[in-house]
């Protein structure tokens, strides 16, 4: 095998390599309310980019807060120590008093809709 030969295949094997290690990014709202339980009220309205955007809104006596953010997991723990198993899914849980519903995506920011 020539030398030439040799430097184009090593490049081929490096760039193949980044292809399979390197992981999709999204870009995600970060924010947050408290009191409220519609994204339009979310403040901060910053942007983050990660592997998985996630929603997160806990509910007690009435009172909802929520929260939008990166995450570099495509999963959340519930306090129960259980964690979210689905992609671009809202799951939801009641542990004690609390209701909580998490949403992990990787389709962008958009993140939390499912959860209504």
């Amino acid at each position: 095998i020539l030398w030439s030969d040799m430097k184009f295949l090593l490049v081929a094997i490096v760039v193949a390599a980044l292809f399979v290690t390197a992981e999709s990014k999204v870009t995600c709202t970060m924010c947050g309310a408290v009191g409220k339980n519609d994204l339009t009220t979310c403040s901060g309205n910053r942007t983050c980019t990660a592997a998985y955007c996630l929603y997160e809104r806990t509910t007690l006596e009435g009172v909802t807060n929520i929260m939008r953010t990166c995450s570099p997991n495509g999963y959340a723990f519930f306090p129960d120590g259980s964690k979210t198993t689905t992609l671009n899914k809202c799951e939801k849980k009641t542990v004690g008093e609390w209701t909580y519903a998490f949403e992990v995506c990787n389709s962008g920011n958009d993140c939390g809709a499912h959860c209504d």
